[in-house]
C-alpha cells in the first residue's frame, strides 16, 4: 500500500437520530454501498466489548 494512501478508518455516524459507529469491511469502501460497512450502535457496541476475547479467538479460528 502506497504511504501517501491511508487505509480506511472507522466513521461515526448518525442514523434515526442516534449514533452509530460504521467499520469499513473491505479495502476501498464506498459510503454509500451498505455491504462495505459493519454499522452497530451503543448496544451491540457494548456487547462486543464484553466478549471481545471470544469474538478474537473465533475470528483467528
Amino acid at each position: 500500500m502506497p504511504e501517501d494512501q491511508q487505509s480506511p478508518q472507522p466513521e461515526l455516524s448518525e442514523f434515526k437520530g442516534k449514533p452509530v459507529l460504521r467499520i469499513p469491511l473491505v479495502d476501498n469502501p464506498s459510503p454509500e454501498t451498505p455491504w462495505h460497512w459493519l454499522a452497530f450502535g451503543k448496544n451491540k457496541a457494548k456487547a462486543i466489548v464484553k466478549y471481545f476475547e471470544a469474538i478474537k479467538k473465533f475470528a483467528d479460528e
